[in-house]
């Protein structure tokens, strides 16, 4: 049975005399605070009622054969359930005013394989994407080769995590991305002792009025 890991990111605005509004961001695994300001914005990262970083290390990540398993494979074979998967949820307090959230992630390992899932706003109906072969295969349409195929999976997680800060997330609102990784055996520099390698994303998150944008 595929283990789910849910990070939410919960908005809870509250506006003060000082017109500074506070926010919350939970996460369901456990690392340790952070405080990031942005504009009006200050929001205290917690991950179960603890301090949260910026970075997240990557523990169950699988070792797969990117070509053998997704360019080449026809049927998912398990590969679907090889995904380590994270929800993010950003929910908006009903107190809060309009905003955007922008999530910047950065790593520095070129063996591996990343994809964003804009599952967009979460309502009684919402269900998950899991089937990620069909996913790959679909933004990897027409792809000459495995470097091409990889461009194209960068040029759609940037289009999700640009989409996402264009969104004006209202009160009350709840919004969700599904962040998927797993690491291309075949990529490895040194494949000596592979199943040391410790791999860790840094998160830059930002939020601003949803009448403001990241570059002002």
């Amino acid at each position: 049975m595929k283990k789910w890991m849910i990070v939410v990111l919960l908005v809870l605005a509250v506006v003060a005399a000082s017109s500074v509004s506070y926010a919350w961001f939970t996460y369901v695994q456990r690392k340790s605070l952070v405080k990031l300001t942005s504009h009006e914005i200050e929001a205290n990262l917690y991950l179960d009622d603890e301090s949260l970083q910026t970075s997240l290390e990557l523990t169950g990540i699988s070792y797969i054969s990117f070509e053998d398993e997704v360019m080449q494979s026809i049927t998912s074979d398990g590969f679907n359930e090889t995904g380590l998967n994270y929800i993010f949820r950003i929910n908006v307090s009903e107190l809060s005013p309009l905003m955007k959230v922008f999530i910047q992630m950065t790593y520095e390992h070129p063996e591996l394989v990343v994809l964003w899932i804009d599952e967009g706003l979460e309502d009684e109906q919402t269900t998950y994407v899991t089937d990620y072969l069909s996913y790959l295969k679909t933004i990897g349409e027409g792809s000459l080769n495995k470097a091409e195929f990889l461009t194209k999976i960068n040029l759609h997680n940037e289009a999700v995590l640009e989409g996402l800060k264009q969104i004006k997330l209202k009160p009350g609102s709840s919004y969700l991305l599904q962040l998927v990784l797993w690491v291309d055996y075949d990529a490895l520099g040194d494949p000596t002792n592979y199943l040391s390698n410790i791999y860790q994303l840094s998160f830059d998150i930002s939020m601003v009025s949803g009448k403001s944008d990241f570059n002002d």
